[in-house]
């Protein structure tokens, strides 16, 4: 194995990511954004992002649909009730 040099990222060679980071999101429209780019810009490129809206009502979700990035993926829960 080869050492890295100080600053260069790990490359992922494997096809599953060694990392997922779950980002739940309701009626956080105003700071959903920050915390995506905050997750894209770790120097660790061997992860997945998963975001999920869970039924906002605030443009939340928009924010997340429009996500384009190879390493983020985006889902919708659908709320039911707790019986």
């Amino acid at each position: 194995m080869m050492a890295r040099r100080a600053g260069e990222a790990r490359i992922n060679t494997s096809a599953r990511p060694r990392i997922a980071v779950v980002l739940p999101v309701h009626n956080r429209r105003l700071v959903v954004q920050r915390a995506i780019d905050s997750v894209l810009r770790q120097d660790l490129t061997d992860f997945e992002l998963v975001v999920v809206d869970d039924g906002s009502t605030d443009g939340s979700a928009d924010v997340v649909a429009d996500i384009r990035h190879q390493r983020a993926t985006r889902g919708r829960a659908s709320r039911r009730p707790v019986r």
